[in-house]
């Protein structure tokens, strides 16, 4: 995906599937609110079960279609961002597909706009815990730096915390445990 900030998003349709517990689609949600796009939320869970992710969202001028999705909300979008939990072969994304318009994921947005080097750590078992111990180890070593030298250590990821929202203010410099 170029640069999502390169574009005017203002009035720009924008629907982000699958609302998810991680955090990362309320940050897209919030990022392109912020953008000034109509922003839709769909999920196939009902709001019942979407409570923590929604009441993030309630102020933030969110259009919300819970229990189930709707393929206008794809079809009539000019972007999708996507919960990486669903999966590639859903119909509804087939549908944005075929209609032209474009599917990226909360991640895939935050690569776009980084500029920061980037760390990341996958496997099956035990991310959570090698993110944190890594981003602390870089802290403490920075932190023993001061001067020019001195970096900011961000975490983030499917630790339950998105960067998206932050990634204005991560300089060259910085470094990013995801």
């Amino acid at each position: 995906m170029t640069d999502p900030t390169s574009e005017n998003w203002a009035g720009r349709k924008v629907t982000v599937a699958g609302l998810g517990t991680f955090g990362g689609q309320v940050a897209a949600a919030k990022f392109f609110v912020r953008l000034g796009a109509k922003v839709t939320v769909t999920d196939r869970k009902p709001r019942e079960a979407l409570v923590k992710g929604v009441r993030e969202l309630e102020s933030s001028n969110v259009r919300f279609v819970l229990g189930g999705h709707r393929k206008e909300d794809f079809t009539n979008a000019d972007l999708v961002v996507a919960s990486p939990a669903i999966p590639e072969d859903n119909r509804y994304l087939a549908a944005a597909e075929a209609a032209g318009v474009p599917i990226t994921h909360e991640m895939d947005v935050f690569f776009s706009l980084c500029r920061a080097p980037i760390i990341g750590v996958t496997g099956s078992n035990g991310k959570s815990t090698t993110a944190a111990l890594l981003a602390h180890i870089l802290t403490r070593h920075f932190e023993r730096q001061a001067g020019p030298d001195s970096r900011s250590v961000r975490l983030g990821g499917n630790i339950g915390r998105s960067l998206l929202l932050e990634v204005g203010g991560i300089l060259p410099g910085d470094v990013v445990v995801l």
